[in-house]
Order: C-alpha cells, then sequence, then structure tokens
C-alpha cells in the first residue's frame, strides 16, 4: 500500500518537532577555575551548582555536567567551611558556560591568622631569706619613655561595577564597612581611608540592598582593585503571560531578551531577570519559527515590569492547500472556513488561514451562498504550517 505525500510530510515534520524539542532540554555545563586573592588556582575546593558538585584539580579546574536549564545558585566548600551564593549564573539547554571564581577570604585558611595557645607553666615558690640592707643604696635606673608604635596607614579600595553581560552600571551605593562610594558613568568606584582590616562589600541601590557581594582585605597603604557584578536582585527583570489570538495561554514558547532566554511554564508564564540596564527587545521562538521584536522597552536598575505577550500571527497554527473540483481541477473564489477564520481561494485555487489557536478545527466550504460543511477535520498546533488540499464533494456546490 502506498503512502500518500501529505501523510510523508506529516511524519517527517513531526520527528522534526520532536528533534527540535529534546534539543531544548539538552543539559547544559558549567565549569572554570577557582583561585585566592592573589590569583593562584585552589586545589580541593567543592563547586556546588544546580544540586551537583565538582571538587576543583590541582589545576584550580571544576566541570559540572548535566545541569538543567536554569537559574543555578553557586556554593563553595573548603576546608569543611561552606559559602553559598557566591554567584547566581542563567543556563540554557545545551550551554557550555565559563564561570572562574575567586575564593572567599571565609574559605582562605591563608587569609585567617589564628593567635598561638599561650602556655603556662607553674613554678613553685621558693622561700628565701631577705637581702640585707646595702649600707649604700644604689642610684636607681632611670625610666625612659615608652614610645608607642605608629598608628597604621589606611588603604583604599577601587575598581568597576558591571551587569552580567559586562556593562557597567552607574547609580549603585557601594558600601564598606561605615563607608561607601556611588558608582560613575563608567562603572567605577572608589572608596578611601580603610583601616587595615577584612570587609565585607555590600550593594544598594534605593530601597534595595545586597549583602555581602564580596569580601576585600585592605593591607596598609594598599590600594585594592576590586571589580564587582551587579547581583540579580538589583539587575532588571520582565515577566508575563504569553498568549494566543484567542487569549489562551502558550506553553513552551521561548521568550528570548539579548543572550538570554527561557520558555513558558504551563500557565503560559515567564521569568527573565539580571537584565542589562537599556533599551532591549523581545523575541519569541516556538518551534522551528522565530519572530523577531515582538515587543521593545527600556527597564531600570531594581526594576520589574510587567511585559504580557500575545503570539504572533506567524508562530500560530496556519492551514494551506488547493480546492479542486471531483475532476481536480483548481476553483478560485471559494470561502474557506477553520477555527472561526476564512479565507477566500485565488485564481488557482490555493487557500491560507493562518493565525489559528491549536486545537482540531473543522474545515467548511462556501460557494454562490452554498455551504459544505465538515469537508476535513485537522488537528492544529502552535508554529505548525499544514497542508491540506480539499474536494467538493457535493456537485450543487458549483452550481
Amino acid at each position: 500500500m502506498e503512502v500518500p505525500n501529505s501523510v510523508f510530510s506529516f511524519l517527517t515534520f513531526l520527528l522534526r518537532k520532536i528533534v527540535n524539542l529534546l534539543k531544548k532540554f539538552q543539559p547544559g555545563t558549567l565549569e572554570g577555575t577557582v583561585r585566592d586573592s592573589t590569583g593562584r588556582p585552589v586545589f580541593g575546593v567543592e563547586v556546588t551548582a544546580g544540586g551537583k558538585t565538582a571538587c576543583t584539580a590541582r589545576s584550580g579546574r571544576y566541570a559540572i555536567g548535566d545541569l538543567p536549564p536554569s537559574i543555578l545558585q553557586i556554593d563553595l566548600s573548603f576546608h569543611g567551611k561552606t559559602e553559598t551564593n557566591i554567584e547566581q549564573v542563567s543556563i540554557s539547554a545545551g550551554q557550555k558556560l565559563e564561570l572562574n571564581l575567586e575564593l572567599p577570604a571565609s574559605l582562605d585558611p591563608r587569609r585567617i591568622s589564628t593567635p598561638e595557645p599561650i602556655q603556662i607553666q607553674l613554678v613553685p615558690e621558693i622561700r628565701t631569706a631577705p637581702d640585707p640592707v646595702p649600707l649604700v643604696q644604689p642610684v636607681p635606673t632611670p625610666k625612659l619613655p615608652l614610645h608607642p608604635l605608629p598608628p597604621a596607614e589606611p588603604g583604599s579600595l577601587t575598581g568597576f561595577l558591571r551587569d552580567s553581560d559586562g556593562n557597567p552600571v552607574t547609580g549603585i551605593d557601594v558600601i564598606v564597612g561605615s563607608k561607601s562610594a556611588r558608582t560613575a558613568k563608567s562603572g567605577k568606584y572608589a572608596i578611601v581611608d580603610l583601616l587595615p582590616n577584612t570587609y565585607q562589600i555590600d550593594l544598594s541601590f534605593g530601597d534595595k540592598t545586597e549583602k555581602n557581594v564580596a569580601q576585600a582585605l585592605i593591607q596598609s597603604e594598599q590600594t585594592l582593585e576590586k571589580d564587582l557584578r551587579l547581583p540579580i536582585s538589583l539587575g532588571g527583570a520582565v515577566t508575563g503571560i504569553v498568549q494566543d489570538s484567542a487569549g489562551k495561554p502558550v506553553v513552551g514558547a521561548e521568550v528570548i531578551i539579548g543572550s538570554r532566554k527561557v520558555l513558558t511554564g504551563k500557565p503560559g508564564k515567564y521569568l527573565l531577570n539580571d537584565l542589562p540596564i537599556s533599551t532591549l527587545q523581545i523575541d519569541l521562538s516556538l518551534g522551528d519559527k522565530t519572530e523577531k521584536k515582538v515587543e521593545q522597552f527600556s527597564i531600570q536598575l531594581g526594576q520589574t515590569l510587567e511585559k504580557n505577550l500575545r503570539l504572533p500571527i506567524s508562530l500560530g497554527g496556519a492551514i494551506t492547500g488547493i480546492v479542486r473540483d471531483p475532476n481536480g481541477s483548481p476553483i478560485p473564489g471559494i470561502e474557506v472556513f477553520a477555527g472561526g477564520k476564512t479565507a477566500r481561494t485565488d485564481h488557482s485555487g490555493k487557500y491560507l488561514i493562518n493565525d489559528l489557536p491549536p486545537r482540531l478545527v473543522q474545515i467548511d466550504l462556501l460557494y454562490a451562498g452554498q455551504k459544505e460543511p465538515n469537508v476535513e477535520q485537522l488537528l492544529v498546533k502552535l508554529g505548525q504550517t499544514l497542508e491540506q488540499d480539499l474536494s467538493t464533494a457535493i456537485r450543487s456546490l458549483l452550481r
């Protein structure tokens, strides 16, 4: 029995769809190097991300595979101590992400001084007879005045604040101890007159503050350069629901903003955070189709925008084909109805109906006031264009 070309094309298209869908769920890989504050690689550090852990080699390198596409929190453990939420990164399907890390001061034993224990030795008391009083009293030795050590000279801290794309971030308060400085247009900050000590660095914008973004060891008369990464909580974010033309939520659509992307969930909802502070555009992808610049917006620091999106016609389901009479000749001017939408055949008998909702639709034909219902029934899927030629079985339709 010979398989019709339309069935073979449909099966081929369906197989390609399944392959593309599987690609979207391919796991990602996170790798990089862990170094201390002097830039030397650190051996034996446990790096944890997405519930998986890897230990750094002597070169400081680590690699964690089989990670699901998501936003991951990075934790570090070393010598029995753990520091959580060192970094937060977004990994996409099949992505191989390079992330180099600096060992926090709290985990570096070389930067934590432990005082030596004081040993006390008990000496038995020996009673002796008092010395005889000399006839000539000795002249007392004059006591020299004690000169205290000069106080340690203060140091300073400087660097650049950037977002996850490497763009400079302006207007953020960098807080170190009791001192602070606001980043300039270039993202640069500078804090002076810091007494030698290990400091926690906090970032603040508006009513939001992110604690312990990094740590800095300030030494006397030293200017430490420390570049900082803007945390997700202070970056911009966009959320909303993707709907089709009928107002129903669309599951599995890919929302793309720059290098960040996410699939819509069951209620059609999406969330993209850690966005750069600029004018951005939203692209939508479904199956093997992508629609550019569905929406454009500007976002500010710490702002979360709500952007509900309407699925473009190009990404909705579509049906096309040729309407023929029983003899196989194309018929122009016939109205084709499907899913509440209509199209009229052209001179070659061809029709096209798009922006169809994903469901089973019935195709009706209308010609010269006469209707032929339920000529065909087709299962429409989002992002899919079905080819279906139609034939009028009722001759009265053509009279």
